[in-house]
């Protein structure tokens, strides 16, 4: 977060100055600007957006430069600093922009003081489904007295419609337009085309990939992102100090080096990397530790101190040691220095201090949280605030922050690879330093990428915990955390449905997954970006069709839809993943659950997922070729006497990450990168350990304890009584609780047998050390439960995959209250009624309106309900006349119970396209006749003839004389005294 806080400074520069660019920008406008185009020439006089973007961009652009809500938080922290906090600069992902776009919403009512009717949905923004409600909190925001104070013009400045509003003077400002905030905020009335373009908005943003609309818009916070960081780096580094700014000692050497003049621009580059790395340890690391490091020590508590400085003590020791050899490899490189030093090379001196590099790898891990410490400490502690600022008054001129200037250790550990990367352009080929540099210039690189996974892993890790705080009822086995299924690939929003060995065919659900390394993730999306959890998937069970053909269907290859209508699923938008079980119980259960399908809107999303699913999967269970390795991916952790961090076997470059790092081979016990695992022969075969091998199975009998034998079948899953590291080729290692597959019974006590969840892994094991599985039905640690839905069964060791239960479908049971369960009796209950005329009915409604017919086509109750100008559909579920539902998991007793729930829990809970309560019967709704003729003079009236039905929609304008009403498919303005109540 403190590169969102470190664009802040330049935001607010630019609200300094608003007061002469926002004239520049209007000038550009006309009356008719549409409400979006002005909401971005406001936005750009805040200082979020580039002035070249919004002359350039059209909606789509507009709406694609939000979504991810890093401008929205932007926005909020320029008006009001500080208040947002955790925002996800690179939100990748799904998860990460709706918990952006939640920040915004709740600073939107936290700070801005909008009640709960007036903001948006997250999922709203995100989907761009009510993109007119998001440019009404925008405007409510331009109106505010926080942005009036600043002096900045709101938005729509229109005049001519009804709850437009119409800029006057405020006395803070002094240019000569003026204005001040309406008493009582409208919502933005939009022509019939910019309605008609706001619902086009979805389907035009879906056409895009993920990494255009996630990524598309980084440049607009990049070109005003604040240069502080850059500026502290120029002005201490690379700036070129007097040498009398320095004590530089009378050596001759050094008085040589002062009188040397660059010929060459190789010469150039290598004073350039002394040069700079002087400024960097004298006036960075010296001045930080001399300045603030040690005044502040006794002002602040020890653990505040420890978060706030890290270890930067540590790293100025280290490149005080460093800066002495470099200057000696300096000097003897240009020809100051006569006697040569032990490492004469610039490249020498990077190699041998590589290992020192990884000291910045905690430093940069903990600089977001030294940051936050700091902002918190000034703001609750005026001491501290008081001290901190008498430290920053000793750098003179140099009116930098301390959080700015504890960013310069990052920023100069990312400049190294760089600066050797230009000195080796200089370098030819066949120069004596050309190897070295080489070498050092990877070896910087390694360290380089070392230090931004760490970082990345920071991050991830804590996204992943969001996430695991997210999903309600998730419970975890003992022991695990979401974590330990690895990293996250990709979550949204998707269609699925499961198929088992008695029904080939299943319904698409709308879901929300979260794919990681060894686990799918399925939940269903709830309201304020919370999950409920549906259950999970072993990811290197999950085998993606490469290009699946299969249509679920309902028997003529078609799919009913949510709203009802019959539409055509195209075979590229949905990715088949066919489930390998290897748990035998689950093999041998019906209702098992054997395909996955996913649906997605289009060609992009699809592919999206499928290489999500690769990437995961090649993870998870990585080809070794024919090297022999047996390995398993694996967290290292720091141990006493371990090389750390620790380096793959092959490349020597280290192994990268917080957890996950690489792979460890089970036989030769060596570490590896994934991409090198194919390069090197596994050696386990010429180190045979006897203590843990068997030298031949005359030698395995002899050792038999018969007590400990069993009897077993192929295909019957075990468990590993105890750890088996084998070193022979042909045998089988595993870990004490390990759950194996037998594949064949051998004559000699022994068998052929595999890892139930990685079957490429196979050879011979002793029965004795193996013993029969006690499976449980319902085990936190197993994969699901008795309720027949695929994911059951006992993975115990940390190898293995450990799923979460899942969950038991609810019942919703009636009240103590009597409940009239006949649904005759009730006023939304029209009887038997078509769909077309249900249409009939409800079309022109508000969102909610709702009536329940039988049908008689399909024989069955159906809820028809009208929302977003459109009427749906939903059949009420009753298998087996037993219990009634939308979606399997909330039952109830009866149809009315059903109904009532949903007219208090939004029905977004069963279907995400639709989020409304059931708010009001049919027969409630309030119609008005015409008693005269209205001529429309804009698309934006309706236009009444004596007798037609007005349907009411909002009474907006009522204290004008209007409201808002719907005819048909029109939809309007109307003069409240031109119409009747009918009857």
């Amino acid at each position: 977060f403190y590169a969102l806080d470190m664009g802040m400074n330049s935001m607010r520069a630019a609200l300094q100055s608003a007061t002469v660019f926002h004239f520049n920008v209007a000038a550009t406008m006309s009356e008719g600007t549409e409400v979006w185009r002005e909401c971005m020439r406001w936005m750009a006089d805040v200082g979020v957006l580039d002035l070249q973007f919004i002359q350039q961009a059209n909606m789509v652009d507009f709406c694609q430069a939000l979504r991810d809500g890093v401008i929205l938080c932007r926005l909020v922290d320029a008006l009001i600093p500080g208040v947002i906090e955790g925002v996800t600069l690179k939100a990748s992902s799904q998860f990460s922009c709706l918990k952006n776009i939640t920040h915004f919403v709740d600073a939107c009512r936290t700070h801005f003081s909008m009640r709960e009717e007036d903001v948006f949905e997250p999922i709203d923004m995100y989907n761009l489904t009510n993109f007119l409600k998001v440019l009404n909190v925008l405007s409510m925001m331009s109106y505010s007295e926080i942005s009036i104070r600043h002096g900045l013009i709101p938005f729509p400045r229109r005049g001519d419609s009804p709850g437009a509003h119409t800029p006057t003077r405020p006395s803070s400002f002094t240019g000569s337009i003026e204005f001040s905030p309406p008493r009582q905020f409208r919502v933005i009335s939009p022509t019939e085309t910019e309605e008609a373009i706001y619902q086009a908005l979805p389907d035009r943003v879906d056409e895009m990939t993920m990494d255009e609309k996630i990524y598309d818009s980084t440049h607009l916070y990049q070109n005003m992102k604040d240069d502080s960081e850059e500026k502290v780096y120029d002005v201490l580094v690379k700036r070129q100090w007097s040498q009398s700014e320095f004590d530089r000692g009378d050596d001759p050497a050094t008085a040589r080096y002062l009188s040397f003049n660059p010929i060459s621009k190789r010469d150039h580059v290598i004073k350039e990397i002394l040069d700079t790395e002087q400024n960097y340890v004298e006036k960075g690391l010296n001045m930080i530790s001399k300045r603030f490091h040690a005044p502040l020590t006794n002002v602040l508590k020890e653990d505040d101190h420890r978060t706030i400085f890290m270890n930067i003590s540590e790293l100025w020791s280290f490149h005080s040691s460093f800066y002495g050899e470099l200057r000696e490899a300096v000097f003897y490189t240009l020809g100051v220095l006569d006697e040569k030093p032990k490492f004469y090379t610039v490249g020498d001196v990077f190699i041998k201090n590589k290992h020192k590099f990884t000291l910045y790898a905690p430093y940069c891990q903990g600089l977001d949280d030294s940051r936050a410490r700091i902002l918190q400490l000034e703001k609750s502690d005026s001491a501290v605030r008081q001290r901190i600022q008498d430290c920053c008054a000793t750098l003179n001129s140099q009116q930098f922050k301390l959080q700015d200037l504890l960013c310069l250790p990052m920023q100069r550990v990312l400049k190294y690879h760089l600066l050797l990367r230009e000195l080796l352009k200089d370098t030819k080929p066949g120069h004596p330093e050309f190897h070295s540099l080489d070498a050092a210039r990877e070896a910087m690189e390694d360290v380089n990428t070392y230090v931004n996974e760490l970082k990345r892993d920071m991050e991830m890790k804590a996204t992943v915990e969001e996430i695991e705080r997210s999903i309600m009822d998730l419970q975890m086995p003992d022991n695990w955390k979401l974590i330990d299924y690895g990293r996250e690939h990709k979550d949204g929003e998707v269609k699925l449905a499961e198929l088992t060995a008695s029904s080939s065919s299943g319904k698409f659900k709308p879901r929300y997954c979260f794919l990681f390394d060894k686990v799918l993730i399925v939940c269903k999306a709830n309201r304020s970006n919370t999950y409920t959890y549906k259950g999970a998937y072993i990811v290197t069970e999950l085998r993606p069709e490469r290009e699946s053909q299969s249509v679920l269907s309902n028997g003529n290859g078609t799919l009913n839809t949510l709203g009802g209508t019959i539409k055509k699923l195209q075979s590229g938008y949905v990715l088949t993943l066919t489930r390998t079980i290897t748990n035998m119980i689950e093999r041998d259960t019906h209702d098992t659950v054997r395909t996955i399908q996913m649906s997605f809107k289009n060609e992009n999303q699809k592919q999206a997922w499928a290489e999500a699913f690769r990437v995961a999967r090649e993870n998870s269970n990585p080809s070794v070729g024919t090297t022999g390795h047996s390995v398993h991916y694996k967290t290292f952790v720091e141990q006493p006497g371990d090389e750390w961090p620790p380096c793959c076997a092959v490349c020597r470059n280290y192994l990268k990450g917080m957890f996950f790092q690489g792979y460890k081979c089970d036989r030769c016990n060596r570490a590896f990168h994934r991409e090198c695992l194919t390069l090197d022969k596994c050696g386990a075969s010429k180190r045979i350990s006897q203590s843990s091998s068997f030298s031949s199975v005359s030698s395995m009998n002899s050792a038999v304890d018969p007590r400990r034998l069993i009897s077993v079948a192929r295909g019957e899953q075990v468990a590993a009584r105890c750890r088996v590291q084998s070193m022979e080729e042909g045998r089988l290692s595993f870990e004490k609780d390990d759950i194996l597959e037998i594949l064949l019974v051998h004559g000699n006590m022994t068998a052929t047998a595999c890892h139930a969840t990685n079957r490429a892994r196979q050879g011979l094991i002793s029965l004795e050390h193996v013993k029969k599985v006690q499976f449980r039905s319902n085990s936190s640690a197993g994969l699901g439960g008795s309720n027949g839905h695929g994911m059951a069964g006992v993975i115990i060791r940390k190898q293995s995959v450990a799923l979460p239960d899942r969950p038991a479908p609810s019942i919703i049971s009636p009240m103590d209250d009597y409940v009239n369960t006949e649904v005759t009796a009730q006023e939304w209950f029209l009887g038997e009624l078509s769909r077309e005329e249900s249409e009939s009915r409800l079309r022109g409604s508000e969102n909610g309106t709702y009536l329940v017919r039988f049908s008689p086509k399909k024989q069955q109750y159906v809820i028809s309900i009208s929302y977003a100008g459109e009427v749906k559909h939903t059949v009420i579920e009753n298998p087996a006349n037993a219990l009634f539902f939308l979606d399997e998991t909330t039952t109830f007793p009866s149809i009315v119970e059903l109904i009532n729930y949903y007219r208090e829990h939004n029905l977004r809970e069963s279907f995400n396209a639709l989020d409304t309560k059931l708010t009001k019967p049919h027969r409630e709704c309030k119609t008005f006749k015409a008693n005269h003729d209205y001529k429309a003079t804009e698309p934006k009236f309706l236009e009444l003839r004596v007798g037609d039905v007005i349907t009411l929609v909002d009474t907006m304008g009522e204290e004008r004389g209007w409201w808002k009403g719907r005819i048909g498919e029109r939809v309007g303005f109307f003069p409240l005294s031109y119409v009747e109540a009918t009857q």
